[in-house]
């Protein structure tokens, strides 16, 4: 072999030793390539997990629907515990993200520090009115518009309510390469009825 490689090299003139060295190089080029190509992938799949986990989430706040009011009438979904909606949001987005009680991240989760609820608004529909609870930087607030086909209700994300429905905004900071870190914001609308 040593013999093999001292001819390559003491072939000058042949151009052996410029195929050696652009060969390898561009062997290092291509690999450093995948690896970019890879991290990103890995990195989508992440970004598209929390996007599933904040549904699901937002998902299990319609177990805290007021089930007296919907026995009274089977048309009508109320959520009227926001905060126990909003506990059941943290519980189930802890449990979906890998995260402790705190929203911060544990083994195995792919944010980088603790989750933050940015914005988590509950839109109560309820014929053309729609009651809308939003919390905001620990506290919750409370508004009302009176109809809903004259002054559509939109959510943060564009979309009108219809139905009553669940928006959630969180974010964090994900991993880069070389130590990095990036600041994610993922932002959610679930409605009852889809």
């Amino acid at each position: 072999m040593e013999k093999f490689l001292n001819n390559i090299f003491n072939r000058k003139a042949d151009g052996n030793t410029a195929i050696v060295v652009l060969s390898l190089f561009t062997f290092i080029i291509v690999s450093l390539f995948g690896i970019f190509i890879m991290f990103h992938k890995v990195m989508m799949n992440g970004a598209e997990g929390v996007q599933d986990d904040v549904m699901l989430s937002n998902l299990a706040v319609y177990k805290n629907i007021d089930r007296n009011i919907l026995a009274v009438d089977s048309n009508d979904l109320e959520i009227t515990d926001i905060n126990s909606a909003l506990q059941t949001f943290k519980y189930y987005l802890s449990k979906n993200m890998k995260l402790d009680s705190n929203l911060k991240p544990m083994i195995g989760s792919v944010v980088a520090n603790q989750v933050i609820v940015n914005e988590f608004t509950i839109y109560n529909v309820k014929g053309s009115i729609v009651k809308i609870s939003t919390y905001n930087n620990g506290t919750f607030t409370e508004r009302e518009v009176a109809d809903k086909i004259t002054n559509p209700v939109i959510t943060s994300n564009g979309i009108i309510v219809k139905n009553t429905s669940i928006h959630a905004t969180i974010s964090y900071s994900v991993n880069l390469l070389f130590g990095q870190t990036k600041e994610v914001t993922t932002s959610v609308d679930t409605d009852i009825v889809k």
